[in-house]
């Protein structure tokens, strides 16, 4: 611990060694325990649960059904052997839900709705209430269910850059967040409450009542690191590390927030350090030597003009890079104390892209603290792609990952208005993969971004990250191509002119990850495509080409000139706008309008070509 700060609160220091120790280059500059604030919540949800019919029940649905004459409840009671307050009970349950009536001479009568739920073999779902302690933490806006807070043995000061003054907008934050019935789903269901099953025939319906148990504040651990090894003229080498100390683990959610809160200018790294401490500055290359990497050697690009190539070499070959047992420069095996970290700042440092190879979609993987992280990417307009599935065929998928989650994920969307996050099944998928920008590969055993132990690949020669890059180009295309086939035989079988809005944002997030792989030729070519086998689909074709377009416009300059082939966007804007077949105006006018500023503004963008 030499070389940590000498201003480390006592409660971190173990934390501060176990850091330095892990990862060579490391320096704790300082560690300060505040707090944030906190409420729980008792909610009651109503969950709507499939029932089955009793005995009894059954008994005099048949009755009425199937008896001549149809038998009077004392009658029935009598040939069932059963007392008639029984009988008579089960009745009043069946009345109440319109399913018998007593007709003349007190018979059963099946109703309509009687026949129908006969037929089924049950009634409709009952609505049962069941209790929910919830905890929702106002910095990260993480809701969870509620756990025990460590006691501070001293107050301590609130977290820089929040404030109790704003305790009206807290509460109707909260009130917000607790009449989602889709994210206290998702909070249920990643928790294993067992509250939501759909296929067990159990769904939360509705959160009926809620209440404030109390609000407070729990302590968090603020550390500010130094990477001593930086690469060269890389600002990011002072960072933050946040730690929930009830339970001891790094808190990415709160983290990911303050790193948002200093990129804004909200507040800055000094906020977080005693005045009397210094920030030292990066040691220069003379005081490194020879162990620092070079930019060239720490940022290879892959310019799109070399894929063609890369793709004509074998899948094993591309597999084989990142096996070898002596490993080649530019990959660099990661431990578990050092990946989960590593990997979410090269996600925040994201520019444009992220590809996401996850054979069974894992929960431990896809947390709320990583959902997050796409959620601030996306804000930034970087397009994410979440490829799942091990069996090509869709039929023989066993694994899937939860509704829940998917539809969270397919909500994120860029300021733009264009699907940021896709998650589709992809198949045919045996590691865990992640590519960033088309210049850092992560890659291991299944199951592998969360820290389970195993030994994960950190790769960025450019051949290697070439070759990754082809075969998730090669298997998301493809999936894109499958999905779009699926949807655009839906929209065609409803009527193109009232395409549904879902089939809609399916097509879209099709574009999107055709441009994400390099591939917005195919996605201009299945739009017009589409176009010619159902020119009433026109409205809905201006709108795929104009979030093809934005999408596209997310890239940096350099990179736009690289992959945009501008004259084959010029035809393709020109192609639709003559395709006006007998499609009133007023129904794609919005659409064409939309398509046209785009393309100014892409096109301006390009002037020099």
């Amino acid at each position: 611990m030499s070389q940590t700060s000498s201003h480390v609160d006592p409660r971190l220091t173990d934390l501060a060694r176990e850091i330095e120790a892990a990862e060579t280059g490391l320096r704790v500059i300082s560690g300060s325990v505040y707090t944030v604030p906190y409420a729980d919540v008792h909610a009651i949800v109503e969950v709507l649960a499939d029932r089955q019919f009793n005995i009894l029940e059954e008994f005099i649905l048949r009755a009425a059904h199937e008896l001549n004459p149809r038998p009077t409840l004392g009658g029935l009671a009598a040939m069932l052997g059963l007392d008639s307050l029984f009988v008579e009970a089960s009745w009043r349950k069946l009345d109440a839900m319109q399913a018998v009536a007593l007709g003349g001479g007190e018979t059963l009568t099946l109703t309509d709705r009687g026949r129908q739920f006969y037929l089924q073999g049950q009634l409709p779902p009952i609505s049962l209430e069941e209790e929910l302690d919830l905890r929702y933490w106002f910095v990260s806006d993480n809701l969870v269910p509620a756990g025990r807070i460590p006691r501070s043995p001293a107050p301590d000061e609130i977290l820089p850059g929040c404030s109790h003054e704003d305790e009206d907008e807290q509460m109707a934050t909260l009130a917000r967040v607790m009449t989602d019935v889709e994210r206290v789903i998702s909070v249920t269901v990643e928790a294993g409450l067992g509250l939501h099953q759909p296929d067990a025939g159990r769904e939360i319906h509705a959160v009926r009542n809620w209440r404030l148990l109390a609000t407070g504040v729990a302590p968090v651990g603020l550390l500010i690191v130094q990477d001593s090894q930086a690469a060269a003229g890389q600002k990011e080498n002072v960072a933050l590390r946040v730690v929930d100390l009830a339970s001891g683990r790094r808190d990415f959610a709160v983290e990911m927030v303050l790193q948002g809160w200093v990129d804004a200018g909200k507040v800055t790294l000094r906020d977080f350090v005693p005045v009397a401490e210094d920030l030292p500055p990066l040691p220069s290359d003379d005081e490194v030597g020879e162990t620092r990497i070079k930019p060239a050697e720490a940022r290879a690009e892959l310019h799109p003009h070399q894929l063609p190539a890369l793709q004509e070499q074998s899948a094993e070959k591309k597999v084989t890079v990142v096996e070898q047992t002596s490993q080649p420069p530019g990959v660099d095996p990661q431990g578990e104390d050092r990946l989960r970290p590593r990997l979410m700042q090269a996600l925040r440092d994201a520019q444009h892209t992220v590809l996401v190879s996850l054979p069974w979609s894992s929960l431990e993987v896809i947390d709320d603290e990583f959902v997050s992280l796409l959620e601030t990417l996306a804000a930034r307009n970087v397009i994410t792609v979440v490829g799942w599935g091990t069996d090509r065929a869709e039929d023989a998928q066993e694994r899937r990952p939860p509704a829940p989650l998917v539809e969270r994920l397919q909500r994120i969307t860029a300021p733009q208005g264009y699907p940021a996050v896709i998650a589709i099944r992809v198949g045919d998928l045996h590691s865990t993969g992640v590519l960033i920008d088309g210049r850092v590969h992560v890659s291991g055993p299944d199951n592998r971004l969360s820290d389970s132990g195993a030994t994960t690949d950190w790769v960025t020669e450019a051949e290697a990250v070439g070759q990754a890059m082809g075969r998730f180009e090669t298997l998301f295309a493809g999936a894109a191509v499958d999905l779009w086939q699926d949807l655009v035989g839906e929209l065609v079988g409803s009527g193109a002119e009232n395409a549904p809005e879902g089939v809609v944002h399916g097509l879209e997030q099709c574009c999107v990850m055709w441009v994400a792989v390099w591939q917005h030729q195919t996605a201009l070519q299945h739009i017009l495509d589409l176009v010619g086998a159902a020119p009433a689909a026109l409205p809905v074709a201006f709108r795929l080409m104009a979030v093809t377009l934005t999408a596209l416009q997310r890239l940096s300059d350099e990179l736009l000139r690289e992959q945009a082939d501008i004259q084959l966007l010029r035809e393709a804007v020109i192609d639709i706008d003559t395709r006006f077949g007998d499609v009133p105006e007023e129904l794609y006018a919005a659409d064409r309008d939309r398509l046209d500023e785009t393309w100014r503004s892409l096109r301006r963008r390009l002037s020099t070509y």
